[in-house]
């Protein structure tokens, strides 16, 4: 099963807002450490695989199959 682009985005958004969430939380708790730059580095990473997700035109497979 191959999801569409535009799901995959949204899955990446969902992961990036998790990734956020974890940073601000560990930030409050212990302030600004290793693992609190490593979740907002992941968040920003989640974020711009997202973005070509978004970016990027759904393939269109009907086209390629000619008999």
């Amino acid at each position: 099963m191959k999801l569409s682009p535009k799901t995959m985005g949204t899955l990446y958004m969902v992961l990036a807002v998790m990734f956020i969430f974890l940073a601000i939380q560990t930030t409050a708790v212990n302030g600004w450490n290793i693992l609190s730059f490593l979740f907002a580095a992941f968040a920003a990473i989640d974020v711009m695989i997202a973005m070509r997700f978004y970016r990027s035109k759904p393939s269109n497979n009907d086209s390629n199959s000619s008999n």
